[in-house]
């Protein structure tokens, strides 16, 4: 089902108003086909390599302890304490805390996830295998309670890098986790462990209500902790309000093209032609936050419905995993509960790549458990005799060497690749350091676009990106436009630097025809050639009219139009 859905998402890409796009997104999501790709490959890779059960209990006792790593560099961004090697933590969400994560609620979902995981190794711990003797010698007790100390802290940081997100989703997730892992302790443990989770209910319960109650008394400018953002609601706030008319549009989408979608990471495309006037209240995403409408939009009934028989297999092997005999069920059943947290959140947020890592490592997980819990697959007969086909025709040399070496090609073509997609990516750092560097305007401006362009030419299938920041740049202006400036003081760079913007606005444009925010640049960059080139003004007009077209609502000089590509 992974890779059928991985299929789905390459037909949609291929059907969609953006190929390029889909398949290679772009450099702040990377969540195109290619990214896709690499993250079935490492599900794939974990579900082959790690076998037993000992052998995944450490590798997720693995991943626990990097979560608890980069949840003590989230408390230092909190304590404002530099980390040497790691440089300053810019907090875009102040006075919520995001870490190395960027953004807070991804290291809220993050920290939610790793406090489960923890928590069930934890918990295990406390129960007995059938036929074990009751005490232990003194060394391994020793062992066991030390282990016991490293799970209950990561899973009490996990919890405090939490509260410093302030992420309502996370906190909704954590909620569910809880209630979904009392169920199964009530299905499935012991008389004293039932007791136990439902006294831990009752404790978990009462404390949330005395919190509730005492953080509702309290006067906040800005509520930063879950249960302060959850209890101080405002419907008509603007991140319940964008993500309200953002599911519209998603939805509107789908109704449009139900099929197929607009093609992976092209949810930018929906927002713009259904989200109208609402617009100009609100920033602009490329998201829907509901991971369900999302799949919809953009990749059709095909894609959601696959996405769907996922996650009903992913609960349908945890479930069965209850039955496992001794104590072999109680980390499928916590890490079942992650994975829901994991689902629940979804419906409110995006995706990162560190929650995306954590999901494909549990999913990984629950394949291993899927292979003990649930009974064989009668696959069809074909199927089976392609599979029979294929073993057999390896079992030549030269077949084995055939494959061996066009996976060794696969493999470094694609070294090659993010070698390329890297080295490009840092070219974006380097471009923007040139245009704040203090300098004549005219030199300035001039190794701006030089910079860009270098970022352009250095991978094509990305180089929308910093073609719409060469656009912002030369449009962008406190009283005149840089490139006012630039044609003042230098005609000649000037005039060269027009004639690439030319080729590269043409090559935008066919890479992503139906994308509004680049026909919103461009008219804006060829206003500004316009006041000094009036040749240019039916360029600017027509993207103009193109963007009011794909984007029905919007005006050109809202306040948000500032904002980064």
């Amino acid at each position: 089902l992974l890779f059928a859905g991985l299929a789905a998402a390459a037909l949609a890409a291929g059907m969609g108003v953006s190929p390029q796009r889909s398949f290679w997104s772009s450099y702040q999501r990377m969540d195109g086909v290619i990214g896709m790709a690499h993250w079935a490959a490492l599900a794939l890779a974990l579900a082959c390599s790690i076998r037993s059960s000992q052998e995944w209990r450490v590798f997720l006792n693995l991943s626990v302890g990097a979560g608890l790593a980069a949840i003590l560099l989230v408390t230092a961004a909190w304590l404002e304490i530099a980390v040497p090697y790691w440089g300053a933590l810019g907090e875009r969400d102040h006075p919520r805390i995001g870490g190395p994560f960027g953004n807070a609620t991804f290291q809220g979902t993050f920290s939610s996830l790793n406090a489960i995981v923890a928590l069930g190794l934890l918990t295990r711990s406390f129960h007995r295998e059938a036929g074990a003797a009751p005490t232990q010698r003194p060394g391994v007790a020793a062992r066991l309670w030390g282990k016991r100390l490293f799970w209950a802290g990561a899973a009490t940081a996990s919890l405090w890098a939490l509260t410093l997100s302030g992420t309502r989703s996370a906190a909704i997730g954590l909620a569910a986790a809880a209630l979904a892992i009392c169920l199964l302790y009530a299905m499935r443990a012991p008389r004293r462990a039932r007791i136990a989770a439902g006294a831990a209910t009752l404790a978990i319960a009462t404390l949330g209500a005395i919190v509730a109650v005492t953080e509702r008394t309290w006067r906040y400018d800005v509520p930063t902790s879950p249960m302060a953002r959850l209890l101080h609601v405002d419907l008509d706030a603007t991140s319940l309000a964008t993500r309200w008319r953002t599911w519209q549009t998603g939805l509107q989408a789908f109704v449009e093209k139900p099929a197929l979608g607009l093609g992976p990471d092209n949810y930018g495309v929906a927002y713009g032609r259904h989200i109208g006037a609402a617009a100009a209240q609100r920033l602009p995403v490329d998201r829907a936050h509901n991971h369900l409408i999302e799949k919809a939009a953009t990749e059709g009934a095909l894609g959601l419905f696959i996405h769907i028989a996922l996650w009903v297999c992913i609960f349908r092997a945890f479930l069965r995993a209850l039955r496992l005999p001794g104590r072999s069920w109680v980390l499928p059943a916590f890490v079942g509960a992650a994975l829901l947290a994991d689902f629940i959140q979804d419906l409110l947020l995006i995706d990162s790549h560190p929650n995306r890592l954590q999901h494909m490592m549990l999913f990984a997980f629950a394949v291993a458990v899927e292979q003990r819990a649930c009974p064989p697959a009668r696959w069809p007969a074909s199927l089976s005799r392609i599979g029979e086909r294929l073993a057999a025709a390896l079992r030549h040399r030269g077949a084995r060497g055939a494959a061996g070496s066009a996976l060794a090609l696969s493999c470094l073509g694609g070294l090659v690749v993010n070698a390329q997609t890297y080295a490009a990516a840092r070219t974006l750092p380097f471009a923007v350091a040139v245009r704040n560097e203090p300098a004549p305007p005219a030199r300035q401006v001039r190794a701006a676009c030089l910079a860009y362009e270098q970022a352009i030419a250095a991978f094509e299938p990305l180089a929308n990106y910093p073609r719409r920041m060469l656009f912002a740049y030369l449009a962008a202006g406190e009283r005149e436009s840089n490139w006012v400036r630039l044609r003042a003081l230098e005609r000649e760079a000037a005039a060269r630097v027009l004639a690439g913007v030319d080729a590269q606005a043409a090559a935008a444009v066919a890479a992503e025809p139906e994308n509004w925010r680049i026909q919103l640049l461009l008219a804006r960059l060829y206003r500004a050639v316009a006041i000094t080139e009036p040749r240019y003004r039916d360029t600017a007009e027509r993207h103009a009219a193109r963007f009011a077209a794909l984007a029905p609502g919007m005006e050109i000089d809202s306040d948000w139009t500032w904002q980064r590509p």
